[in-house]
Parts: C-alpha cells; structure tokens; sequence
C-alpha cells in the first residue's frame, strides 16, 4: 500500500478533491473506479487536489489523466460528501468532492490512471451500469445545466 493509499485509508481528516462531469451530446462520461472505495462501479472521472492547485485546475488535470481527454472546465454543480466506514461504525474513507461541469466536444476517451474504463453513457442507459450512490441524479443535474 503506498503512503497515498495510507492517507486515503481511515484519514485523519476528510480529503478535498474535485469530480468531472463531462458531457458531450446528451451523453455523460463515466469512469470504471479501479480502487476502492467502490472498486469496479462506475462514476464521474475526478480525484484528490495537490497543494497549490485550484479547482479547476485539478478537473483538468485529473480529466486528462483519467480519460486522455482535455476540456473547457464550467461552472460547479454541485458539492458532496463520499462517507464510507468499516464493519465496526469507524471512517474508512471520507472524501468531500466538487463536482464541475466539462465540455469535451471532440477527441476520444480512453481509460488512464486510476480508471479501469471509461464510456459515454446516456440517461436511458444508467440504469445497465452499477453506478456509485448518487452519480446517476448528478449526472442528471449536470446534463441539464449542458444542455441550457
């Protein structure tokens, strides 16, 4: 287990990263997680903020990296917790996430980083991907403000 695994992994403190809503005709991008918390489900591409990098940068960054693909960074959906804990009630992971909306209207999506898989997938189709708690109604939000 690296240190960074040691950090994520019942933190002292809940750890700020950001998530990306990346959307391109009527369709959301999504990532296969390849670690826990919630190894193999599919959710937004994003990751943990580095010291002295902003927001935005960081949904940059962590959307190149993830997905190879590089997008105009928009305004901030939402933001959320990620609470998970042990069998006997202890914090296993907390992650407290901001979620922006991206445009990516050209290049291809591939899988990098920490992402075993990525795909476009519509709303009709949420329901055929295991989806991590609360990403299909984010996804929802986040085409929604694409889409006006």
């Amino acid at each position: 287990m690296s240190s960074s695994d040691e950090t994520r992994h019942f933190p002292a403190h809940p750890l700020p990263g950001v998530s990306i809503a990346c959307c391109r005709q009527g369709r959301v991008l999504l990532a296969q997680r390849g670690k826990p918390p919630f190894e193999g489900w599919w959710t937004f591409p994003g990751g943990l903020i580095e010291v002295g990098e902003s927001l935005k940068d960081t949904a940059r960054r962590e959307l190149l990296e993830e997905t190879g693909l590089i997008a105009e960074i928009g305004e901030l959906v939402e933001t959320f917790d990620i609470i998970t804990h042990d069998d006997t009630g202890r914090v296993e992971h907390h992650y407290i996430l901001s979620l922006f909306l991206a445009r990516a209207d050209q290049g291809a999506a591939v899988a990098g980083d920490d992402a075993a898989a990525v795909v476009w997938v519509a709303p009709e189709e949420f329901d055929s991907v295991r989806l991590t708690p609360g990403t299909a109604e984010r996804a929802m939000k986040a085409l929604a403000l694409a889409q006006g």
